[in-house]
């Protein structure tokens, strides 16, 4: 089931058309509709313009900028239910009013419920036009099919220093998530009890809060809520990743989940540049193209679902990518007559895929298909062109290795090794003297992303060595203060393990979780890139929890590598927070954990939903995990966290937060 289908009918269908069946019962039916920002990215994430339009709605207006009044109109507001919204709406009803007729639709009230009715109870001016007053239970952002995300300021928030503000916020949006998607049973609420002990009290007092306001019968397991918090695995925040969606948003430098949505397509009828000059808008790729007489314009495209090539390719590989988008590109020109009398006669020559596209974008016909092949050759060839600039796959491999504790080859790496090299590497590159055995980091993102990832992945480090790692790396100002923001943050080690460091380095996996090296060299020798060779821990986990759930079948298990303690002790169910056995199996400790090859049998559990929560920002690589779990095992899976980032993006947030 796609969140977005599920939002865009539930919009229509729940909020406009019951509005215009009414408007128009007494009058011409003409309807405006005002939203808040937040409102407005549900709207312009599930709906196009076309969409509200043919709905039955004329224009759509925010709720906090100057409207003209439109007394002859019927007005949706379709708004979050906090006070400065419910007050504004008491202003627009002062003296003759803005609009006709108030029909109002709240996502949901976070906290107190009755001190909105109490707002709008007093003020016989407003009640005496309110024909419609609805709690939609929509208090989330869908991003894909199977992503959302619930907070639209863009910054970024770590467990340890989340306000009561955006405790509630995600509480709301999780528990409007489950009825949206039709969950009516109380649902299965675990948390993540291991790994940051500053983040369990977090991750426990919002499973618990939860718990307390779902509703339903218990026992059937219908839906499993598992709460994570982003320390978990700190990786694919810093990690360069190569499959299509993850490198174009980092390399180009995409927005998602950041902009202010003030000029979104469902205010107008085309994607809007920005909102403010050299502010991007979210999922917009901006591209140069030559029209037919050599002039250079700015073309946009808007990477979502309602685009069938980023569905098919955004998951996979960027060279298979550039593979399969050139071969159905030249397929396309091969086949048209027209394009091959263009093409010339001289069936032996050699012509670029770009060439092609330009003799066939002559042709008004097929503009509109090439449009959206020229857009995806422009974003990979800029990607390869980053990638090569600034010898990314170089860096790469040294990352792998910090990640995963193997090389190439799948030997293991010393943690001596590690070090020395990336203490050469920060010097080399500081001095500007390339050898053959390291590349040269000309790019201070790519430099602070390495030392992030080692700091990570390993304990031991002494101030002194923190402290030398900084001056190699040559870090701005801005740098070293994400740096130890993030250390602040527990996302990178924290500052009580840099204190306590003695100087021997020591890669947390060797510490605790051998068994995880063993997956990735396992992992390395089914693909074919070495450099996707790490996989977000998340995918593990839930992994494990689908096998929960998969009742009887614990064959899918290798039992050998496990301390026998229970998957339960590290993700307790609220309810049986206290429960020391597990019924179904015992899988060990997240520090002991085992990742394993994800071939899970296609079992029928079309009742079953999971929803992943990550207390933090999630990033595209754990969005494809969820997408391949969810393929492998036919359970509806869905992620969300506060919002999504990339390591590109992250360090502006962690900086301006």
């Amino acid at each position: 089931m796609s969140i977005l289908n599920v939002c865009k009918r539930r919009i229509i269908e729940e909020i406009i058309s019951p509005v215009r069946a009414m408007s128009a019962s007494v009058g011409d039916g003409y309807l405006t509709m005002v939203v808040d920002k937040f409102t407005l990215k549900i709207i312009s994430s599930c709906c196009s313009f076309y969409d509200i339009i043919e709905a039955g709605v004329t224009i759509v207006e925010q709720l906090h900028t100057k409207r003209q009044p439109l007394r002859k109109m019927d007005c949706i507001y379709f708004v979050t239910g906090d006070r400065r919204n419910l007050e504004q709406i008491l202003r627009d009803f002062e003296g003759d009013g803005m609009y006709r007729s108030a029909h109002l639709f709240v996502t949901g009230f976070r906290g107190e419920r009755m001190s909105g009715f109490d707002i709008l109870s007093g003020n016989e001016s407003l009640l005496k036009r309110l024909f419609s007053f609805k709690e939609v239970n929509l208090d989330f952002i869908p991003y894909d099919s199977r992503t959302f995300y619930i907070d639209n300021q863009g910054l970024f928030t770590a467990s340890i220093d989340i306000s009561e503000r955006l405790q509630q916020q995600i509480i709301s949006g999780i528990n409007t998530l489950c009825k949206t998607l039709g969950v009516s049973s109380k649902p299965t609420i675990r948390y993540q009890n291991c790994g940051n002990v500053d983040a369990i009290p977090g991750c426990r007092m919002l499973a618990e809060k939860l718990h307390s306001l779902q509703s339903g019968g218990e026992g059937n397991e219908e839906c499993t809520i598992l709460l994570l918090d982003r320390s978990l695995d700190t990786a694919p925040l810093y990690i360069h990743d190569y499959h299509y969606q993850a490198l174009a948003y980092d390399l180009v430098r995409i927005p998602v989940s950041l902009s202010s949505p003030d000029n979104y397509s469902i205010l107008s009828s085309s994607v809007s540049g920005s909102s403010e000059e050299g502010q991007k808008v979210d999922d917009v790729y901006e591209y140069e193209v030559s029209s037919t007489g050599g002039k250079k314009e700015m073309k946009k495209v808007v990477l979502d679902e309602r685009d069938s090539k980023w569905v098919l390719y955004r998951h996979d590989h960027i060279g298979h990518v550039n593979q399969e988008i050139t071969e159905e590109t030249l397929k396309f020109t091969h086949n048209n007559v027209t394009a091959k009398i263009h093409r010339g006669n001289d069936k032996g020559s050699n012509i670029s895929t770009n060439d092609t596209i330009q003799a066939v974008r002559t042709l008004p016909q097929y503009q509109q298909t090439l449009s959206r092949y020229w857009a995806h050759i422009s974003l990979i060839s800029e990607c390869f062109s980053i990638l090569k600039e600034n010898d990314i796959t170089s860096i790469g491999e040294f990352e792998q290795c910090i990640a995963t504790m193997i090389d190439s080859d799948g030997k293991s790496v010393s943690t001596s090794k590690q070090k020395s090299n990336l203490l050469a590497m920060l010097d080399q590159s500081a001095a500007g003297k390339p050898e053959d055995k390291f590349p040269i980091i000309n790019n201070s993102n790519d430099r602070l992303r390495l030392i992030l990832l080692y700091i990570s992945h390993f304990t031991g480090i002494s101030n002194d060595d923190l402290n030398q790692i900084i001056e190699l790396g040559k870090l701005s100002n801005d740098d070293q203060i994400v740096l130890k923001k993030l250390l602040g943050f527990g996302l990178c080690n924290s500052f009580e393990d840099i204190a306590a460091g003695n100087g021997r380095h020591v890669h947390k996996y060797e510490l605790s979780n051998k068994e995880r090296v063993k997956y990735f060299k396992q992992r390395l020798r089914s693909i074919e890139i070495s450099l996707s060779r790490f996989e977000p821990l998340l995918k593990t986990v839930v992994y494990h929890l689908l096998c929960q759930l998969n009742i009887g079948n614990n064959s899918l298990i290798s039992y050998n590598s496990f301390n026998q303690k229970s998957f339960s002790e590290d993700f307790p169910c609220v309810s049986k927070a206290n429960t020391s056995t597990d019924p179904l199996y015992s899988l060990g400790n997240l520090k002991h954990i085992q990742s394993h090859s994800f071939n899970l049998p296609r079992y029928s559990l079309k009742s079953k939903v999971i929803i992943v929560f990550v207390i933090g920002s999630i990033t595209f690589p754990e969005i494809r995990c969820i997408y391949e779990l969810m393929n492998e095992s036919n359970v509806s899976i869905y992620i969300g966290g506060i919002n999504i980032t990339t390591p590109t993006q992250l360090f502006k947030q962690v900086l301006h937060s």
